[in-house]
This record gives C-alpha cells, structure tokens and sequence, in this order.
C-alpha cells in the first residue's frame, strides 16, 4: 500500500473502482439538482480532498460562491436573502456606517420667562441681553465718577440754603444705574449658562447616622445632618434626581435625594442650592463644606432669581430621630 494513501485526507483518483465501495461512500457524492447544483458538489468534493469530511451547512454555504459563475453568484446572494455580492464570493462584508442617533420626540422647552427688572423687553428687534448688560454697565461706571460730583453739589446746595431741603433723586438714579447693570449680568449671565434642553432642579440628603457635621457643631446630636445639593439633566425632575443620586455624590453615607426644586434656570437652581446651604448652616446642620455661589455683589441677585423660581418652596426643617 503507497504510503501516502494512509494519510488522512488524501483521496485516491485511481483506484476508486477498485475498492470495495469505501471509497463510494467518501469519495463520490450524488449529483445535486438546481441551478446551483454544480457549485455545491464541487465544494462537498473540495472539503473532502482538503479535510477528509464533508462540510457543514455553513462552510457549503460560504464556500459555494467560489465555484459559480458571476452571474450566480449574483442570484445565488438575492436568494440568501441580498447578501451583499462581495460576501457571496466569499469576502468580507464592508463596516456599516454609524446609524445617526434619531432625534429626540422630547420638543425642547422655552427660555425662562421674563421678569421686569432682570431681563430686558423681548422685542423682535430689542439689544441682545449682552448688549443692554454691557449698555447699563457702561452707564453704572459713568454714574460712579458723577456720584462724588453729585455729592458736592447737593452739599453746597445745602450751605448756600440750610433751609432747603436736600434732593435725593441725582444719588438715588446713580444707584439705581448701578442696580440694573448688576442685574442685566445676572440676566445675561443666566442666559448663557442655562441650556434649553435641560432642566435644573435642587435636591437635599440626610445622613444615615447622627455623627458630627462636616461643617460645625450641631446642636442636637439626635437630629442628622443635611447635604444640599444641585443637578441638571434632559429628562423629568424626579429622574434627573435619582440619576444624580445615583453618582453617591459627595459620600455614600446619605439617604435618597429628596427633589427640592425644578426650573428652567441655571443660575436659580444654584442660587437656590446656596440658600439651602446657608438654611441648613444656621440651624447647625450642615454636611456641605464649600458654598454654590462665591461671595460676590452678583449673589444677592442671583438670589432673586432664586426666590422668583423657587420662593414658593418652604425651607426643609431638620427633624430629630
């Protein structure tokens, strides 16, 4: 016996009739019907030279295309159910492009409505608010320097005249210049860092135990201390707390987040934070340790705006265990 034939997968082209029919069972194959009958056959024959074993449904499908002619290959890939061409011929199918994301049902909400006193009238062609902020401050920085010139006039007015009576109004218009430039840079400032898609809402923790306050004493030790806190997201209020709470922002030692106040205004749901900070402060206790709004002449104002959102809303009251 040649001593290639022990080899397995090795297929004898001559002497197949001679054999006692093994060799009709693993080297022949039944003539297959259809049109693409040529190309099966052909791969059953080529796994069993190369392999020794008949191929799987898989392998004979993927392996067919390599033996029909072009015109099948296109028929064979319509009936696979449109295979793409290339992958009917036995390559690789090309990367899908990125689907773009389906744009949100959710319609986007307004800008936060107008208050008299903080945001200029909206008119069609009324200034930008950046404009009319930089306007009012321009004429806030001239009432300074005619504030001291003021202050002579009305004092020499009074030595000429004791008996007349001092006016007010030259300092009280140079004030009031100085008032609306402040509040138009809140209004403006609120504008740019409120995004119409979200909203805003303010949130408050209590602590799991009744251990000492990350920020002073408190003065009952049966009552927890509070954590204020603020958040923003595209969704509903209660969802955008619960995904925030969530994070176990500052520490994973506070109860679930309790929604406090929503709005459509970034600065008010700080302002709102900040005042819920310094609530808790001055009933002693507090767990924040930095503030939400820094010490500067905006943070009344932003108050205002905090008070105008969520004024509505009474002040949390720490309760005893």
């Amino acid at each position: 016996m040649n001593q290639w034939m022990a080899l397995r997968g090795f297929a004898n082209p001559v002497g197949t009739a001679a054999d006692d029919g093994e060799s009709s069972r693993t080297g022949g194959i039944e003539p297959s019907a259809g049109r693409f009958g040529y190309a099966r056959d052909a791969a059953i024959t080529s796994y069993r030279n190369r392999f020794g074993r008949d191929p799987s449904e898989t392998e004979l499908r993927d392996s067919m295309p390599h033996f029909m002619t072009a015109t099948d290959q296109e028929a064979y890939a319509e009936e696979r159910g449109a295979r793409l061409p290339m992958q009917a011929r036995g390559l690789p199918a090309p990367p899908l492009a990125r689907p773009t994301p389906p744009s949100s049902p959710r319609p986007l909400p307004g800008v936060p409505p107008v208050v008299p006193g903080f945001d200029p009238p909206q008119q069609p062609n009324g200034p930008h608010p950046y404009l009319d902020a930089l306007l009012k401050t321009g004429r806030a920085v001239v009432g300074a320097y005619m504030a001291p010139a003021a202050l002579l006039t009305s004092e020499a007015q009074r030595l000429a005249d004791p008996e007349r009576e001092p006016d007010p109004a030259p300092l009280q218009m140079l004030g009031r210049w100085g008032v609306e430039a402040l509040r138009a840079h809140v209004a403006a400032y609120d504008r740019y860092k409120t995004d119409p898609r979200k909203s805003y809402q303010t949130y408050t923790k209590e602590r799991e135990d009744l251990g000492p306050c990350r920020y002073g004493d408190k003065p009952d030790p049966n009552t927890p201390c509070y954590y204020a806190g603020s958040t923003g997201n595209i969704f509903d209020a209660t969802r955008n707390v619960a995904i925030r709470d969530a994070a176990q922002y500052p520490l994973p030692i506070y109860r679930r987040a309790e929604l406090d106040c929503s709005t459509r205004s970034w600065v008010s749901a700080r302002a709102r934070e900040q005042q819920l900070i310094e609530h808790f402060r001055d009933l002693g206790y507090s767990d924040n340790v930095i503030n939400s709004i820094a010490e500067h002449v905006w943070r009344p104002f932003m108050k205002e705006l905090a008070d105008r959102e969520c004024g509505h809303n009474a002040m949390p009251i720490p309760t005893p265990r």
